[in-house]
């Protein structure tokens, strides 16, 4: 997007993580890819084939049109590159409010935004410091599209504002640090710089002074920390991924209880099953129980395909099928505010993007290591912080470290940056 003079920061990583990670870059997901403008004009991604992503500049301000934006869009979706558009804020010449700018961004990229494309906000302009703005612009644009849209921006503008409000937003951070930005061939693999504010990294832009095949200049190059299927359900338009999942569960609802019961009586015999056994193959944990006997139930598991599972106040299963099970009055008391203290809970947390193991709780505490996408994380307890973080805590030889696994609002989970089990 434009030459970028700050130093390349890496965060501190022990030496062992350092074997497994950096000597071994097979081991965790990662997608390579460019981002151009009006500058690559004539690009052919039927020649510039390594590229897994193209992330193409569509608008500026409230005037500006990228005027190859269509023909390097439809190069690259024609040559089965997954796919973003950006909008610069505050392009020189077109500025605007940040509503205005977002409604002609959606405008004039709307058909790219149907499930092909993420939208994303640039965010290098001489506004950098009006972080409300740049808030309005990304809430805007998602109220409009459904799609929640990436920020942009250098570690540079990182360090100088506080952007908290919108990594609570869930906004994924796309960040750009260059180094000494020498001239290079090819793409790699670096680890992300340090992003203030934000528990982890989407996107890493780290040269624009990059050569590779079919292209005759340098180009600015990009590691996205996920596969495929993560960058597409990012492009997702929330209406679509929501009525999929709506249809499902009308499905289920037919014949199983899809929201807390509350309390259930037995209408045959039948069993408790492990706390994480949703497929209900271990077998039944401390034999059977009569028909009639009464259940307390406090929450809904899911098995991989949404079948849903009955959660009992002691944390096992029980089947949610309502020729087995029967809603009764009087149900469970409602469980005590848990506040921001740690919660037990011993289960395991499957990344799907990169994330920092801290010494902390805190964003701002120092990191052990930065854990890749598709990491095993086993854990003992969890909490809700009053920063709008899910916390885990993982048991260590001298002590314990920390890792954010999603967003919280309220006392419940809005976001998740994992599975768990």
């Amino acid at each position: 997007m434009g030459k970028l003079n700050f130093s390349l920061l890496f965060p501190t990583v022990v030496n062992n993580f350092k074997k497994l990670f950096l000597e071994r870059k097979d081991a965790y997901m990662s997608l390579n890819g460019v981002d151009v403008a009006s500058y690559q004009a004539g690009i052919n991604f039927g020649k510039v084939t390594s590229p897994d992503f193209a992330i193409i500049k569509g608008t500026g301000g409230t005037g500006y049109v990228n005027p190859y934006c269509d023909a390097q869009f439809q190069s690259a979706k024609k040559n089965g590159k997954l796919l973003g558009v950006y909008h610069y804020a505050n392009e020189v010449g077109y500025e605007g409010s940040a509503k205005a700018e977002a409604k002609f961004f959606v405008k004039n990229c709307k058909n790219y935004l149907k499930g092909d494309a993420i939208p994303i906000l640039d965010w290098e302009a001489q506004n950098k410091g009006d972080v409300k703005w740049a808030l309005t612009w990304l809430k805007e644009v998602e109220k409009l599209t459904g799609i929640k849209p990436w920020f942009y921006t250098y570690t540079g503008v990182l360090n100088s504002f506080n952007f908290s409000s919108i990594a609570k937003n869930d906004n994924a951070l796309w960040v750009a640090a260059y180094g000494q930005n020498i001239l290079t061939n090819g793409f790699k693999k670096p680890n992300p710089p340090k992003t203030p504010g934000f528990p982890q990294t989407a996107c890493f832009q780290y040269s624009s002074n990059t050569r590779i095949p079919g292209w005759g200049a340098s180009i600015d190059v990009n590691v996205f920390y996920g596969d495929k299927k993560a960058w597409k359900a990012y492009a997702t338009p929330k209406g679509k991924a929501a009525e999929k999942k709506e249809k499902k569960e009308k499905d289920w609802s037919k014949k199983y209880y899809t929201t807390n019961p509350k309390k259930v009586k037995l209408l045959k015999n039948d069993g408790l099953y492990g706390k994480n056994d949703v497929a209900f193959k271990k077998g039944k944990i401390g034999g059977t129980f009569k028909k009639g006997t009464n259940f307390n139930i406090t929450g809904i598991k899911k098995r991989s395909d949404g079948l849903p599972r009955l959660v009992t106040e002691s944390g096992y299963l029980l089947t949610a099928n309502r020729k087995y099970v029967q809603k009764v009055s009087g149900g469970a008391k409602k469980p005590a505010a848990k506040g921001t203290g740690w919660i037990k809970q011993n289960a395991t947390f499957t990344s799907n993007q990169a994330i920092y193991l801290r010494t902390s709780a805190s964003t701002s505490a120092g990191t052990i290591a930065l854990l890749p996408a598709g990491s095993k994380i086993k854990y003992n307890a969890f909490k809700l912080d009053a920063n709008g973080y899910v916390w885990i805590r993982q048991k260590r030889s001298n002590g314990y470290g920390y890792i954010a696994t999603g967003n919280t609002k309220n006392g419940k989970r809005t976001s998740s940056w994992g599975t768990f089990k």
